[in-house]
């Protein structure tokens, strides 16, 4: 009996895995992509990521918390001159080794992840096709592929790899009107929900060091205005 009745839980837990495999193979690119951009702004992620353009390879760690404070966020780089960013109610903070060019560094400017217009998502849209590819896996999750092919050599396309029960980006590849990819990302290890340790988010560079920016969140406060320190 005993031996029955093991047999019949794991025929049971086969048959589910197989019936939530086959689920997520049944969402569209489209529905991917919509998984994808909630994942990114609802869910508290921490990770550590390679970040490639042309000839520039940077290791970055993320630390991302959306709770009852709203959303918090800490992005600093293991590579080179500190560079540090903190993002929360009450604006966005970087420290960079050259705060002259804050406006101009893509880590601050926001270019380390993908912002795929939402207009581009409407079945009409008939500037890109959307294709659901292999699925694979990456810092140790389950990742599904979803490409954007741009319909001409005008706009940009993009490889992405989502992970499969969340829709949370893994892995993007931003291409021109050539083969090779312009820049690329790649999570190298993430942990997801309960798993972070949110004292990451609290920065030990003193905060005089930091530069003070208007943050774009819903949720933000007023910041004093003061002259910038770019050019």
């Amino acid at each position: 009996m005993r031996l029955a009745a093991r047999k019949t839980a794991q025929l049971a837990f086969f048959v589910f895995c197989s019936a939530t495999a086959h689920a997520g193979e049944d969402l569209t690119a489209h529905q991917w992509l919509e998984r994808m951009s909630a994942a990114m702004n609802q869910m508290s992620y921490q990770g550590t990521f390679v970040y490639i353009r042309g000839f520039t390879v940077e290791s970055m760690r993320i630390t991302h918390v959306v709770d009852e404070e709203g959303v918090r966020e800490r992005l600093y780089s293991f590579d080179g001159p500190q560079r540090e960013v903190i993002r929360d109610k009450y604006g966005i903070r970087c420290v960079l080794a050259d705060s002259k060019a804050v406006m101009e560094d893509p880590f601050v400017a926001g270019v380390i992840f993908p912002e795929i217009p939402l207009e581009a998502l409407t079945d009409e849209n008939l500037s890109y096709q959307f294709v659901t590819g292999k699925t694979t896996r990456l810092a140790g999750h389950k990742a599904i592929q979803v490409s954007i092919k741009p319909a001409d050599k005008f706009r940009y396309g993009y490889e992405l790899w989502l992970e499969e029960n969340t829709g949370l980006l893994l892995k993007w590849a931003v291409y021109g009107d050539g083969p090779s990819p312009l820049a690329r990302l790649m999570f190298t290890q993430l942990n997801l929900g309960d798993d972070i340790d949110e004292s990451e988010l609290v920065s030990s560079t003193p905060l005089s060091e930091f530069v003070v920016m208007e943050s774009g969140m819903p949720q933000k406060k007023s910041l004093k205005h003061t002259d910038p320190m770019w050019r």
